[in-house]
């Protein structure tokens, strides 16, 4: 199928995808469900006039990345200090301003998928080396085709740094995403080649979560021993990230219509998870209790929780009761005229104070 409206993409813009603008700015997509002409994202690596300013090069060109640390507090503070008006909307669906790229103003758009296919034909270093190693062993054990992976990150824009750079894979598809998880759990547990966090990395990683999130040291252990989309393999952190390809999105763009209320705090149990590992993360809840915020009287019209923030994501299951401070938001469906409402962690409103706890974490006297 054709669409005229595509501009400088070469597909739909999917999740992770990286594009960038005439103006040499490089922007990370955010999920895979957008406007007709633009998409949604965030502002990451901008042009540098110093050579030499940074470690992040391409194509004669030095770039200063912006974004250091991921959260929507930081995402709100890059909208408010870097002069990006042009691509700055206020979106009457969303209920919020944010950056959407127009696609005629896309100047390269790069393709995770192609990028893997590149580094399995030919790996041009040993950063690209261990990727592959990493990409073909979870095809061969998981049967799930190399064209159904991506990479993305500083390895896609082929600007990568051999010391400094993770692999951030992507896992294509929603069935594929599930056996992907599947596998890893237990090649995890058989620790021979993918192991969990340990050692300085575990450290490093611990500090970053509870310097960017509000998670104390012995929460961001058990996002840490539990989590199965972040690891080691041969001494290099890596990270799997699941995206749904467009036509799977249950929630298409303009369907519903969001008007955000208030913050507050509240205790439910997950009824359906099984869209909680994408972005954004998706929990349809029940036995919804108000702890502290505002003042909501019709909590039991509260049906789910997303978040924005990839941290929370596949935190937990069917029957596991939660703890969640974040943005409520009443929710039009426009198809239909139904009203609910849901409460939002990844808002700029939250300013990086919103969470996703399961309640295993703690004895009933912490709660």
């Amino acid at each position: 199928m054709h669409y005229n409206h595509l501009g400088g993409l070469k597909r739909l813009a999917m999740d992770r995808d990286i594009i960038e603008a005439f103006n040499g700015e490089i922007y990370i997509v955010i999920s895979s469900s957008h406007p007709r002409d633009r998409v949604i994202s965030y502002l990451k690596y901008i042009p540098s006039k110093e050579k030499g300013s940074s470690i992040w090069f391409k194509d004669g060109i030095w770039y200063h990345r912006i974004l250091k640390h991921y959260g929507a507090k930081y995402l709100s503070k890059i909208i408010k200090e870097y002069k990006i008006d042009d691509f700055l909307v206020y979106d009457d669906y969303l209920g919020i301003t944010l950056i959407e790229i127009p696609t005629n103003q896309v100047k390269v758009h790069y393709l995770p998928e192609e990028r893997t296919k590149e580094i399995i034909r030919e790996p041009k270093d040993k950063l690209e080396m261990t990727a592959r190693e990493i990409i073909l062993s979870l095809s061969e054990k998981t049967g799930v085709p190399i064209d159904n992976i991506g990479i993305t990150g500083s390895i896609l824009l082929k600007m990568h740094n051999l010391r400094y750079s993770d692999i951030d894979l992507l896992v294509y598809g929603y069935n594929n995403a599930f056996k992907i998880r599947r596998h890893l759990l237990k090649l995890l547990e058989e620790g021979e080649f993918f192991k969990r966090l340990h050692g300085w990395l575990l450290e490093k990683y611990v500090e970053e979560l509870t310097k960017t999130y509000p998670l104390d040291r012995f929460e961001a252990l058990r996002i840490c021993e539990e989590t199965w989309s972040r690891g080691v393999f041969r001494n290099r952190f890596f990270s799997i990230h699941p995206v749904l390809y467009p036509s799977e999105n249950i929630i298409k763009y303009g369907d519903q219509r969001y008007k955000g209320i208030c913050l507050l705090k509240i205790k439910a149990r997950v009824v359906d998870d099984r869209y909680s590992m994408f972005m954004p993360a998706i929990y349809r809840v029940s036995n919804v209790k108000l702890l502290s915020g505002c003042k909501f009287t019709e909590v039991n019209k509260i049906s789910e929780v997303v978040s924005y923030e990839a941290i929370y994501s596949d935190i937990a299951g069917v029957g596991e009761d939660i703890l969640v401070y974040g943005k409520l938001e009443k929710v039009e469906d426009l198809n239909t005229g139904n009203i609910h409402y849901r409460v939002l962690v990844g808002s700029y409103e939250a300013n990086g104070m919103d969470y996703i706890k399961p309640l295993r974490w703690y004895s009933e006297e912490n709660i």
